[in-house]
């Protein structure tokens, strides 16, 4: 795990109100319970899960971060949040932010992310809105850019093949 998803899944952390307990699980520091995703306790980012945990890696792992947040919404009581969709930036959809719509009364407002590469900053971005977290944390330097035609080349590398060798 390298310094920036580190720093990112710190932060996401910090946001959920999650930390860290006995036997590296992640707890919800308001309910002081272990947090499980999938029937899975979460623990640690960078310990190796095993048939009953799951390492915490929202950075990198987009559908825990969905997942992560719809906990969020949850358990901040945020029900009035009624619609959360993505919106993408040009033709490629390469890039886009997170917007989520939320209810006050008879007012409905709509709160949007930056525009992210990763997912997860996406939600990050909008958790932290929702928050009101403010500092000097620049999540446009941790973004990063999957090469999709090198996960393909990758994929398709890594796929065996079986052939057989014509006679005569």
């Amino acid at each position: 795990m390298n310094n920036n998803e580190k720093l990112i899944n710190d932060q996401i952390l910090m946001e959920l109100g999650f930390e860290i307990g006995q036997n590296k699980r992640i707890i919800d520091s308001d309910t002081c319970q272990p947090v499980q995703m999938n029937g899975k306790f979460l623990i640690a980012p960078g310990c190796t899960g095993s048939r009953i945990t799951q390492e915490f890696d929202a950075y990198t792992n987009p559908k825990m971060m969905e997942k992560l947040f719809d906990y969020f919404t949850q358990k901040e009581g945020n029900e009035n949040i009624s619609a959360v969709y993505h919106v993408y930036d040009g033709k490629d959809k390469t890039t886009g932010s997170v917007e989520c719509t939320i209810r006050e009364g008879s007012i409905t407002k709509t709160i949007k992310s930056e525009s992210y590469h990763a997912d997860s900053l996406k939600y990050l971005d909008l958790m932290r809105k929702l928050n009101g977290t403010n500092d000097n944390l620049n999540l446009k330097d941790m973004d990063y850019q999957r090469d999709t035609k090198a996960v393909k080349q990758k994929k398709n590398a890594a796929a065996p093949t079986a052939y057989k060798k014509k006679r005569g």
